[in-house]
């Protein structure tokens, strides 16, 4: 069971989160906040999965909020971050912040319950329409994602065990903790260090950046897609 907080100013986006959430049995709501502040203590008291965060609600201010549930470690929440078309500084700003999914509104519902399921498995989900300047923008600005220009080969070799690169490869394929641990026949648990410890020794804060940094690095491909993993 995944279990999801709401946070958005909008009563009516929060009943229809809520009501698309009901309709499924297999993700729970345990809180709502109707504003920017109390999402980080509601968090810490009813211990979510997910926090869903409707960023065109909360404005320009938005991406303060998913900084503050990122930010969090006990317990950890990954943040779900709905957002309006074509507001490229919002996407970046929440990416920046912590995000783990990014999703445009006017998606169906089953889209974002889906997306839900996804951060509950340990996926990260991006819109196909945001892929694109996802990738641009990392790539040029994000530091978190860079690498030593001289030669990026070397700094791989040299940062990262054997296992590790196995498992930044099947992340880079979108494959979820338990995908990757049943490919190379390690527990869950496991794969968890191991990606725990890619992020710390590059100084990302999660999986998208773990991808955007892959695709810098020449580790893996630039590709489409809905989501990244």
């Amino acid at each position: 069971m995944t279990r999801v907080l709401i946070v958005g100013d909008q009563d009516v986006v929060r009943l229809g989160l809520r009501t698309a959430f009901a309709a499924t049995d297999d993700i729970r709501v345990v809180g709502e906040v109707g504003g920017l502040r109390g999402a980080a203590a509601r968090a810490r008291r009813f211990r979510p999965d997910v926090a869903v965060v409707d960023t065109v609600a909360l404005g320009t201010r938005g991406h303060e909020v998913v900084r503050e549930l990122s930010d969090l470690r006990d317990p950890r929440v990954r943040v779900l971050a709905l957002a309006a078309p074509n507001e490229r500084e919002n996407l970046v700003n929440c990416l920046r912040a912590g995000a783990c999914g990014y999703i445009l509104t006017g998606s169906e519902t089953s889209v974002i319950t889906e997306a839900v399921r996804s951060l509950g498995e340990g996926r990260a989900v991006l819109d196909p329409a945001v892929v694109g300047t996802v990738v641009e923008e990392f790539v040029r600005h994000e530091e978190a994602v860079r690498v030593r220009e001289d030669d990026p080969e070397t700094c791989w070799r040299e940062k990262f065990t054997e296992r590790e690169k196995d498992v930044v490869a099947l992340v880079a394929t979108g494959a979820s903790n338990v995908e990757i641990a049943g490919v190379l026949g390690l527990s869950e648990t496991t794969v968890k260090s191991h990606v725990s410890s890619v992020l710390a020794k590059r100084g990302l804060r999660n999986r998208v950046q773990l991808v955007v940094w892959a695709f810098r690095s020449g580790t893996v491909p630039v590709r489409g897609g809905a989501t990244v993993s």
